[in-house]
């Protein structure tokens, strides 16, 4: 029977069928991966307080739930530590109510947040509860074991950071794997078990509708990430075959939880919290402590508007940094009391510096999470050949290590409070849930003016505030629209102009000659803008911008290359990028790298074209001189493409590449999303204040311009009329 459509299965069996539009867009893997393990014998699965609608209802009972009329949308909090997720069937035009939500129960209701660890073993991926069983149980060797994935995609890391960092790129160059390779599998894996463990719990709707519904992730990633880390983290979800994800902060979703429960226990707190109040959330996770305030705009309710009044700070501060403290320590120890040193003590063992690692990395795990409770920490360090080796910790080790790591997190704190103290601190991630963690914060922060809370104060049930926030407070999952906070920009040479370059007539070591015409005087990496700050585009029609650009490339290797930036600065075109060196994604303070593109041309197809190569005055060397249309194309709702069209004589355009290169996808957004909330009158609003466009709604362009009566030659040798080509879009 093909599984895809197999009847329900008992509670014991396990879960590992493959979604199926994961399966049909995902790379062939050597295996799937699987995630599930029995609960131990005569265990009791522990329930969470969301984990079941009330009397197992469906979630509309006016409407019946199918693939046509419904969806499935799930939060994921993708962790350094743990994962963990929840989801609701979202009826179109419909929005998700709390009571709809339901977290999910992983590997036969093992657990509610399985461990990011995972493990290429026997043709497969294992990972989360499942390995961690393998590894405890010897059926997997702990040098096998890859965690803390989350980590690679930081580009700020201290030293110990940097260490964890070497050590997993040890692991994965021995096993032949790359990082960007392990989270795709790992997300792949992830949207298995989700959909199993939902087909498994769901009473309400036949498996076969379950199936055929569309799956819309909303998956939480740090505020501090940077564009390229969130970029990564989409082509991995795109190539796990994953449909539609949206990135949201995950403060945001931490503070959208806060303000659900805040006001179910208003009593308590909404004394002190009106509007104009400032909220800071401080996420204090395994990896990192991400900072982040909010000004409240209005009454505090479960909609209420929310400004960021402060970029977003943070740190490689976290509970894992704890860890590396200790480890450190204990080698230190090591290096001075054992005789050889840390070596010699891995060669007594028959251990590898990985397997040493590992072992103590998780006894110091486990000592560190009892803290403050027990004075002293021993483990025993198993080796080969029945040989061993005791590890120590003290109270005042794991106390010190820990005073370190909140040194830098009150120092974070310090620099995003400045002289604006917030009416209340929200204090989330699993850092937070340390008694000695919490009363260092309180002790410092919390006065009469100032609350701090945490996740468990306000909700005493099975506390996920991440995964759970993440669909509180947003509306609904649809395909993301282009941010119009920012201005979108190519950065390109251009001819000099004293009236249109003043800072070059202020300055002559920004003007050059032009390699290829002596007279001609030009200054490099200029903004042109296509998408200007404030411009609302419309979701279902096509709004095309293109303009000229003549490039000058390599003879054997002719590649056309754009760089794409973003800001919200006020720029004008012809405005210095301020890039910091040739092919730098670095630019001035507050303009913002988003995508290089590069295409290779076919030497062949220039020279059938009768495209000569001109003498660089300077070296002697040659160069493809070409004259480019480009064509920058944003399609509603889907994607931004860009594309070249070469102009070939006096009366022809060969298409190169005509907007088949995509830019920005709207189903895989590089950008963090903004809450969308529900407005009175039943639509919504994006809390920058963009209401939603109506699908035939037409953006007026800011100026236009007739197209040419021109033949487009295509690499193919079809031609078609240039004016043909533009009629459904508005061209700028």
């Amino acid at each position: 029977m093909d599984s895809t459509y197999r009847s329900k299965r008992p509670a014991h069996a396990s879960a590992r069928t493959r979604h199926p539009r994961a399966a049909a867009s995902a790379p062939a893997e050597p295996a799937t991966a699987t995630s599930a393990r029995p609960t131990q014998e005569g265990a009791q699965p522990t329930e969470s307080a969301h984990s079941t609608r009330k009397n197992a209802q469906p979630a509309r009972k006016d409407v019946s739930a199918t693939a046509d009329n419904a969806h499935i949308v799930m939060s994921w909090d993708w962790g350094t530590g743990r994962f963990s997720a929840c989801w609701a069937v979202c009826f179109d035009g419909r929005t998700i109510r709390e009571d709809d939500l339901v977290d999910i129960s992983f590997f036969q209701r093992a657990g509610y947040q399985p461990p990011m660890m995972m493990a290429y073993h026997a043709g497969q991926y294992i990972w989360g509860y499942e390995l961690e069983g393998m590894v405890l149980n010897g059926a997997v060797g702990e040098e096998r074991v890859l965690d803390h994935l989350k980590l690679e995609l930081y580009e700020q890391r201290d030293e110990f950071a940097e260490a964890r960092c070497k050590a997993l790129g040890k692991q994965l160059a021995d096993m032949h794997l790359t990082v960007d390779g392990l989270i795709t599998a790992h997300l792949r894996a992830v949207m298995q078990d989700c959909m199993s463990a939902i087909v498994d719990s769901e009473p309400t709707i036949p498996e076969d509708e379950l199936r055929r519904m569309q799956v819309r992730v909303r998956l939480s990633v740090p505020q501090m990430w940077s564009m390229p880390a969130r970029q990564r983290m989409q082509n991995a979800a795109e190539a796990a075959g994953l449909t539609l994800v949206l990135l949201v902060s995950e403060p945001e979703n931490a503070m959208a939880f806060c303000l659900q429960q805040l006001v179910k226990k208003e009593k308590r707190y909404g004394a002190i919290l009106r509007k104009g109040d400032r909220i800071l959330v401080a996420d204090l996770g395994c990896g990192t402590a991400d900072i982040v305030t909010y000004m409240l705009q209005g009454p505090l309710t479960l909609t209420s508007p929310l400004e960021a009044v402060s970029s977003s700070c943070g740190g490689a501060c976290g509970a894992q940094m704890i860890n590396e403290i200790l480890f450190d320590a204990v080698r230190t120890r090591i290096g001075q009391t054992y005789e050889g040193g840390l070596k010699a003590l891995h060669e007594n063992l028959g251990l590898s510096r990985i397997q040493f690692r590992k072992k103590a990395l998780r006894f110091i795990d486990g000592a560190k999470n009892q803290f403050p409770v027990g004075q002293s920490f021993s483990y025993v360090v198993r080796g080969k050949a029945g040989k061993y080796f005791i590890l120590d910790l003290s109270h005042d080790d794991i106390k010190s290590a820990f005073d370190k790591v909140l040194g830098k997190i009150k120092a974070l704190m310090d620099t995003e409070i400045g002289d604006q103290n917030p009416a209340m601190m929200f204090c989330t991630g699993g850092l937070s849930r340390n008694k000695y963690v919490l009363s260092a914060l309180r002790e410092e922060y919390e006065d009469d003016d100032t609350k701090i809370a945490t996740p468990n104060d306000v909700d005493q049930g099975e506390c996920l505030p991440v995964s759970r926030g993440g669909l509180l407070r947003f509306d609904r999952i649809a395909p993301a629209k282009l941010p119009s906070n920012y201005n979108y920009a190519i950065v390109q040479r251009e001819v000099y102009d004293e009236k249109l370059h003043p800072d070059a007539k202020a300055n002559a070591k920004l003007v050059y000659c032009d390699p290829a015409d002596p007279e001609t005087d030009i200054v490099e990496d200029r903004l042109h803008i296509f998408f200007r700050k404030g411009r609302v585009m419309p979701r279902n029609r096509s709004v095309t911008e293109d303009f000229s650009h003549v490039y000058l490339l390599d003879e054997h290797n002719p590649t056309l290359s754009a760089t794409l930036v973003f800001t919200e600065k006020d720029v004008d075109n012809h405005d210095p990028s301020g890039r910091k060196g040739e092919d730098s994604t670095q630019f001035s303070e507050g303009i913002h790298h988003w995508k290089t593109v590069s295409k290779v041309i076919d030497l062949d197809l220039l020279s059938e074209h009768g495209i000569d190569l001109v003498k660089i005055k300077k070296d002697g060397s040659k160069r493809w001189r070409l004259d480019c249309r480009v064509t920058i194309s944003y399609k509603g709702g889907h994607d931004m493409k860009i594309g070249w069209v070469l102009k070939v004589g006096n009366d022809k355009l060969l298409a190169l590449w005509e907007g088949d290169e995509k830019v920005w996808d709207a189903h895989f957004s590089q950008f963090i999303e903004q809450p969308r909330l529900v407005a009175a009158n039943g639509g919504t609003t994006d809390v920058d204040g963009d209401a939603e466009m109506a699908d035939d709604e037409v953006v007026a362009p800011a100026t236009t311009r007739r197209a040419r009566a021109r033949k487009v030659v295509h690499s193919d040798g079809d031609e078609e009329d240039d004016d043909e080509q533009m009629e459904d879009d508005d061209r700028v």
